[in-house]
């Protein structure tokens, strides 16, 4: 009979390196915000443009936000404990972020950047708690990884149907949202919200995927860039389609992509994996199986 391990027993203790990659992240965002209030300020010169460095900021918030929202959904703490951290961590990320542009009494500003931070966090833990309820699990993984056969992306027709009807939903938003002109109206806003979820959301699990999945992740990597890549352009057309949107777009997406997948890469190499558990036996109720002590490939994601 297989042997079997306790999820809790395995996250119990996390390794260094994930309180490393937790200080590593609040000190960026500090760092950030210092930056981007003294550009705004006048204190140093503003570098990169104007244009640019609000780009630069967002990505680097926005990236933060996503991984907040994973962490959120698939920390193996209660519930309750999960998402009162993740609201905290989402909330210091949009504080930060205002901070960072000297835009503290802009309800605009307010609004704006909590549809960049907070939805999109709030999206991502609810996504990955999904996840969560249907047994998928990250957890530490002490044999080595190259015995797990490598994986292909495939899809059932249902799945394919999903894609499409939410691609549709997608362009849909986004089309509502460009004949408002990009001004800041309850449609507008509606069309943000549901863009922004459903984009995020997306990118955030293909990125987990990617970087935590049984695959070799340099061969999976181009999922996630791709669907970057994909939204930027999509939302660069939506503000307005102007040279400079698709350049600011594209920071953001692309500092968005590098930071997530980094402190996913860096979870990956601390010996994390994402593990299918068995959810349809209650006797193993927050057990995973093994073989020989590792690991079983057939049950990684």
């Amino acid at each position: 009979m297989a042997q079997q391990t306790r999820v809790s027993d395995a996250m119990a203790e996390p390794k260094p390196a994930l309180r490393i990659l937790l200080r590593a992240h609040l000190a960026l965002g500090i760092l950030t915000a210092i930056y981007g209030n003294a550009a705004y300020g006048g204190n140093i010169p503003m570098w990169p443009p104007h244009f640019v460095l609000k780009g630069v900021l967002i990505g680097i918030f926005l990236g933060q936000a996503v991984s907040a929202g994973l962490w959120t959904g698939l920390s193996n703490d209660a519930a309750s404990r999960r998402f009162g951290r993740g609201f905290m961590a989402a909330a210091l990320i949009w504080a930060l972020a205002l901070t960072s542009i000297r835009d503290w009494l802009n309800v605009g500003a307010w609004i704006v950047f909590l549809i960049w931070f907070v939805i999109p966090w709030a999206a991502i833990a609810l996504a990955a708690s999904t996840l969560r309820g249907r047994g998928i699990r990250c957890l530490a993984n002490e044999g080595r990884s190259s015995d797990m056969p490598p994986e292909g992306i495939q899809f059932s027709l249902r799945q394919l149907a999903s894609m499409v009807a939410l691609c549709a939903v997608l362009f849909g938003l986004v089309r509502g949202f460009k004949s408002t002109g990009g001004t800041l109206t309850l449609v507008s806003v509606i069309a943000l919200l549901g863009a922004f979820a459903i984009i995020f959301s997306v990118q955030a699990l293909a990125c987990l995927w990617a970087a935590l999945g049984a695959g070799d992740w340099i061969r999976r990597i181009w999922v996630p860039s791709s669907f970057a890549l994909g939204w930027a352009l999509l939302l660069a057309f939506a503000f307005g389609g102007y040279p400079l949107h698709y350049m600011q777009f594209g920071i953001i997406a692309f500092e968005c992509l590098t930071l997530v997948i980094a402190s996913l890469l860096a979870v990956r190499f601390a010996g994390y994996r994402i593990v299918r558990q068995a959810v349809d036996d209650p006797l193993t109720e927050n057990r995973v199986e093994t073989r020989n002590g590792k690991w079983d490939p057939r049950k990684l994601a």
